[in-house]
Parts: C-alpha cells; structure tokens; sequence
C-alpha cells in the first residue's frame, strides 16, 4: 500500500506547479481575558490549489514576559476568484522567556479564515485561529489574524 501511495503522489508533486508565498502578519491574541498584539512572518508552500502548508515566525508582545511562536499548519482552501474559505490543523512550538530563564513547550493549532484579493501574485488573509500552547493543558487562546503574501512561482 505505501508503494502505491508513493507511485501514485511522488509524480503528481514532482509535475505540478509549485507557489511559495512570503508574508507578514499581525494579529491580536486573546488570552485569559486579556488582548496582546503580535507580529510575525509567514512562509506558505502551495503544491495543489486545494492545499498549502505554512510555516510561521511570531512574537507575542506580553509585558512579563516574552514568548515566541513557530506553527506549522496543513491547510484545505477552496479556491475562489474573490472569496476562499479555508481551514487548517497544525503543531506549533512556544518558547517562553522570563528574565535570564528560558521555558518552551509543544501545542497545536486550528485555524479557519478566507484569502481575498489576489491579483499580482499578492493576496490579503484573515482569520481566526485557537493555539493551545501545551498538549498538557486544554487551556487555549484565540488569535484573530490579518496578513499579506506576495507570490513566487516555481518550477521543476
């Protein structure tokens, strides 16, 4: 079975078109009845129309203490001229600096939003996503997200 799968994907992912996006993003996370800005740069790899994977660097600004976040998330999309839905589940890592100590742990991420206005290779986001910093915890916290990616294609 595995080597029908890989018979069946290796050609249909080495003979595709293949985008890459780079972008920046803001976003506000609500966390314990208290609202942080971040900021961040994305990396969104699209091999099909109906799927990307995204790579994202973000630094939440909390006033005791500083945290970075790496998600990597596998979205669905569904692709529309002016207006596409789409929905992702992803792991992501945190590292956590208080003072001289550093902490990290490991969590995962959902996200649902819509990409309009894509023209020029350029194409705005928004979306809602809900982090759970640490698999331990259920405890969660919701992003609200906007941002923007400029296109690169290419092919092998």
């Amino acid at each position: 079975m595995k080597k029908i799968l890989i018979l069946v994907f290796v050609p249909i992912f080495l003979f595709s078109k293949h985008n890459l996006k780079v972008g920046i993003n803001t976003s506000l996370i609500y966390e314990g009845g208290e609202t942080y800005p971040v900021i961040g740069i994305n990396i969104g790899y699209y091999p099909f129309s109906f799927f990307f994977v995204e790579a994202s660097g973000e630094y939440i600004m909390k006033d005791s203490y500083k945290e970075f976040t790496f998600p990597l998330t596998a979205n669905f999309i569904y692709n529309k001229k002016f207006f596409s839905p789409y929905a992702g589940l992803g792991i992501s890592s945190h590292f956590y600096q208080y003072d001289n100590n550093w902490n990290n742990s490991i969590g995962y991420r959902l996200k649902m939003g819509f990409k309009v206005a894509d023209r020029a290779g350029t194409s705005l986001y928004f979306e809602a996503s809900y982090d759970v910093p640490d698999f331990k915890s259920s405890k969660g916290r919701w992003y609200f997200t906007g941002r923007a990616d400029k296109n690169f294609k290419f092919e092998f």
